[in-house]
């Protein structure tokens, strides 16, 4: 089926247009030798049926050459989830079913289908904190997963929850037990016929470093770090050299030098533990990966790309890869096919749909590339990837921050406001939420909600560009004196000589104290007038 689902997909307008001007052709030709009497009747319903055939089968057949590969569906496979006294269903930290899915689904799925990694498929869930099947499902389907496969432990026996994307209702697959066995493997493939093979290795993954891998993907480095029975090992050491260099870019501030990268004690300890494995050329694509990325921050643009393209060639399913390849220049990308670093980053989110790093700055390169206009393409598609993001991670600050400040670029204040709105009740003590929610009801006009908001920044904490905000809140709306007093509050509170808020509050003091002149002179010249003209007329 999925063959003659390729075939049908390859029929684009223009290739309909084209097959059906062939046959328009070869019959407007039987025609003509039909009436040119170069072909008698007898003959002509024969050679008809035979030429259309042939060129049927000709159409058929160039159509199967140039087809394009239907997109893959992907399939997720869940942690184990357990049912408690209550009837309720939670998910377990045990990912070794998962783990095992991940692992060898690359080589024995059929081609059309895609193992969504667990690894994925947790860092995804840990940012938002949510250990519920509706939760994995709700997140599942948000990705478009054609199968979201579910195993469930309960008092009653285990089985294994399917559900499709077409169906709500799962089907319940009964199992002797929930574990890495050919059993359970070819049960699977029995209901779903998703493998060109079942015959899954019957090892199963270090339980050792499946927990370190999971503390990795919580960010709980030290733990991770800290597990017992994580013996030296290529995957022990790719997984420490991981955590060594999340740590590592997690410890980068704004600002930093190539000298303080070249001599973080992270880096360092990376190299000595991967370097050996490169020499002895056995290193894996994982390691390649994050040598690549460290040569990015050491500013050896070279090196880091032949690692990281050595590492897709090795694994070319990893969306992380396409990630790291987009902070390459174009020219560097051309031999990949790719034309624009915003290509390289389709590409991961193609394969990680829920990737949320790759989404956001997919997000801002459309808003970037594009006009800025309400409108725009741009603009338009910046929208709504953040606006998907939104609803694969309903309570991420940095998320609705991002959609919001769009709102208010191109001029959509309710609506900028209706997300603060959302922010703040997520986190009412932020200082900066209240600020943001305060500019958004100044644009608005509205005055004393916005200075309700500027007041609560400035108690939170001591807000810097809230005083500036509140004193222009009070120009606008004739207060001049106390919106004096606040300019000069930001202008006492400057953090620098580039300081440009306090710059801005330094023109608000000049423009109220020149129209405070202004109004002085014009109060004097006409009393100087009226003088002139009582002297003038000799009346008072």
């Amino acid at each position: 089926m999925d063959f003659f689902e390729q075939i049908l997909l390859g029929l684009t307008p223009g290739r309909i247009a084209l097959i059906l001007a062939l046959f328009a052709a070869l019959n407007l030709g039987l025609w003509f030798f039909l009436k040119s009497r170069l072909l008698d009747h007898s003959q002509f319903r024969s050679h008809s049926l035979r030429l259309n055939g042939l060129l049927i089968l000709f159409v058929f057949i160039l159509l199967a050459i140039v087809r394009q590969p239907l997109p893959q569906k992907i399939i997720i496979f869940t942690p184990l989830f357990e049912r408690n006294d209550h009837g309720q269903a939670q998910a377990t930290n045990d990912w070794s079913l998962a783990e095992a899915f991940s692992r060898n689904g690359r080589a024995l799925l059929k081609k059309r289908y895609l193992a969504y990694r667990w690894q994925w498929l947790a860092e995804a869930r840990n940012r938002q904190k949510e250990q519920d099947i509706q939760s994995y499902l709700r997140y599942g389907r948000l990705i478009s997963a054609e199968i979201i496969l579910l195993p469930l432990k309960t008092v009653s026996g285990d089985s294994l929850l399917i559900y499709r994307q077409q169906n709500p209702e799962p089907v319940r697959l009964a199992v002797a037990a929930l574990d890495n066995s050919s059993a359970f493997w070819d049960q699977l493939q029995r209901q779903t016929g998703i493998f060109r093979s079942s015959k899954f290795p019957e090892s199963g993954a270090n339980q050792t470093l499946l927990a370190a891998e999971l503390s990795l993907t919580a960010y709980q480095y030290d733990s991770a770090r800290q597990l017992p029975g994580l013996v030296a090992s290529p995957q022990a050491d790719e997984l420490l050299a991981r955590i060594d260099l999340a740590q590592a870019l997690s410890g980068i501030k704004p600002g930093s030098t190539l000298s303080d990268h070249q001599t973080n004690p992270y880096f360092k300890a990376i190299r000595d533990r991967l370097l050996p494995y490169v020499r002895e050329r056995r290193e894996t694509p994982g390691m390649a990966l994050i040598l690549g990325k460290m040569a990015m921050y050491q500013d050896d643009f070279t090196q880091a790309e032949v690692l990281i393209k050595r590492a897709l060639a090795e694994d070319p399913e990893n969306s992380r890869i396409y990630f790291e390849l987009s902070s390459f220049l174009p020219d560097r990308l051309a031999d990949l096919g790719f034309n624009t670093r915003r290509e390289a980053l389709e590409k991961a989110v193609k394969l990680d749909p829920g990737y949320y790093a790759a989404l956001l700055a997919l997000a801002n390169d459309y808003y970037q590339q594009g006009s800025g206009t309400p409108q725009g393409f741009g603009t338009t598609k910046a929208l709504e990837i953040l606006e998907q993001l939104n609803l694969l991670y309903p309570t991420d600050p940095v998320i609705k921050t991002r959609l919001a400040d769009i709102f208010v670029k191109i001029g959509r204040f309710a609506d900028a406001h209706r997300i603060f709105k959302q922010i703040l009740l997520e986190y009412p003590e932020s200082a900066d939420a209240h600020y943001n929610a305060g500019t958004t009801c100044f644009y608005q006009q509205k005055f004393d909600s916005a200075l309700t908001r500027f007041s609560t920044a400035i108690r939170l904490g001591n807000h810097l560009e809230s005083y500036l905000f509140k004193g222009i809140t009070f120009r606008q709306t004739g207060q001049r004196d106390s919106a004096l007093f606040y300019f000069r509050e930001r202008v006492r509170r400057k953090t620098g000589d580039d300081d440009r808020y306090a710059k801005e509050a330094m023109h608000g003091i000049r423009r109220i104290l020149d129209e405070i002149a202004r109004e002085e002179d014009l109060i004097k010249f006409r009393a100087d007038s009226l003088k002139n003209l009582q002297q003038a007329t000799g009346k008072p």
